[in-house]
């Protein structure tokens, strides 16, 4: 027997972990969005004149428009050579059910609270899931 160790080096560059000009500039319009979103949704869009429902429901249409473009864009439509419909419904209707019960919810909010107020609550209830999720993990392990 050889006693010849084996070095296993990380096929990352160094600087992978450090934040792009581009990532960071993503995250700072990703900010700016999150503190307009609310305002320009009580300013434009008239409670009493656009159905809730309509709205959530292009911006779901959007979501997989943008979903599929970006497959698409990436040479990876492929994926959805194995896509069934019966698979499909049974394992997304709920998650979609509620992010479209949420999304009311969001709408609601962003035309009745300012958008420091939404945003706090929204922040909250991202750290809530995340910590259940995290209780759920770990009562699963052991």
């Amino acid at each position: 027997m050889s006693n010849t160790a084996t070095t296993i080096t990380s096929s990352r560059p160094k600087n992978e972990d450090k934040l792009t000009t581009t990532a960071v500039s993503y995250l700072i319009l990703l900010s700016i969005q999150y503190a307009i979103h609310p305002t320009l949704t009580r300013n434009f869009i008239d409670s009493s004149k656009v159905c809730k429902s309509s709205v959530v429901l292009v911006q779901e249409i959007l979501k997989f428009g943008i979903s599929l473009f970006v497959l698409f864009f990436n040479g990876e439509l492929n994926i959805l050579r194995g896509f069934r419909f019966g698979i499909w419904f049974r394992f997304a209707v709920l998650p979609a059910g509620l992010y479209a019960i949420q999304n009311l919810a969001a709408l609601q909010a962003y035309q009745n609270l300012d958008g420091v107020t939404f945003n706090i609550l929204n922040q909250t209830k991202t750290l809530s899931a995340a910590l259940f999720c995290y209780l759920l993990l770990q009562e699963n392990n052991r």
